[in-house]
């Protein structure tokens, strides 16, 4: 187990501080996206939630310390899942009623 005497195993508590400062920051902005307009509002929401999943991925899952592989891989899953969400959105406007 590699880490810092006064930290955690990925980090200090600072890191983990830093981490959890910008996303209470996040958690205050989703408040913005509901006074926006339907489409607008929308990708806001979805923008700021793949945001603060990537911070969580990123401070708390270890991805900052990992090796290359994880996180190539780490981005290659993230690829899939936007390509995946991708098409069913396509395919739902593309549906006829």
């Amino acid at each position: 187990m590699t880490g810092s005497a006064r930290g955690t195993r990925h980090g200090g508590r600072r890191i983990h501080l830093v981490g959890s400062v910008l996303l209470l920051a996040l958690l205050a902005a989703v408040c913005v996206p509901p006074l926006l307009p339907a489409g607008i509002g929308l990708a806001v929401s979805l923008s700021l939630a793949t945001f603060k999943a990537g911070l969580v991925a990123w401070f708390y899952m270890g991805l900052r310390d990992a090796d290359r592989g994880t996180v190539v891989t780490a981005a290659a899953v993230a690829m899939v899942l936007v390509i995946l969400v991708w098409l069913t959105f396509t395919d739902y406007a593309t549906r006829s009623a």
